[in-house]
């Protein structure tokens, strides 16, 4: 999937048994969250562990949404989870550079979130190495 030398042994992921709220309910109209959302919202930032991810650098973040609705679109719950997560974690979510996306079909009432969060490692390499 990556090359393992560009991963850092940072990771932080957790696997939460709750309905993935979709996008298409979150907001009412452009601006203001919807009452499922805040219910959303403060359930996950009660239950999500306290992780303390680097202020700095880029992330690659893996979600997996397990899902009872073979009608449910893959990209809908990641907006929702990932602002809560930037919210929990203090990060702003264009460091993330790579995103997968996971869904796996589950009985109704067996719905679940799952992420995990890498930190990318950076590395310069000098171009007069190659041209020598």
């Amino acid at each position: 999937m990556f090359c393992p030398e560009l991963i850092s042994k940072d990771k932080y992921s957790i696997k939460v048994q709750y309905k993935p709220m979709s996008v298409n309910v979150a907001r009412k109209g452009k601006r203001y969250k919807s009452n499922q959302y805040k219910q959303y919202e403060s359930f996950l930032l009660a239950v999500l562990p306290n992780y303390n991810i680097p202020l700095d650098g880029s992330l690659i973040a893996i979600y997996t949404f397990g899902l009872s609705s073979k009608l449910a679109d893959r990209d809908n719950p990641i907006k929702p989870t990932q602002d809560i997560l930037q919210k929990k974690y203090w990060f702003d979510d264009k460091r993330i550079k790579k995103a997968i996306v996971d869904i796996e079909m589950v009985d109704k009432w067996k719905e679940f979130i799952k992420f995990e969060i890498w930190l990318l490692k950076l590395y310069t390499v000098s171009i007069t190495r190659w041209l020598a």
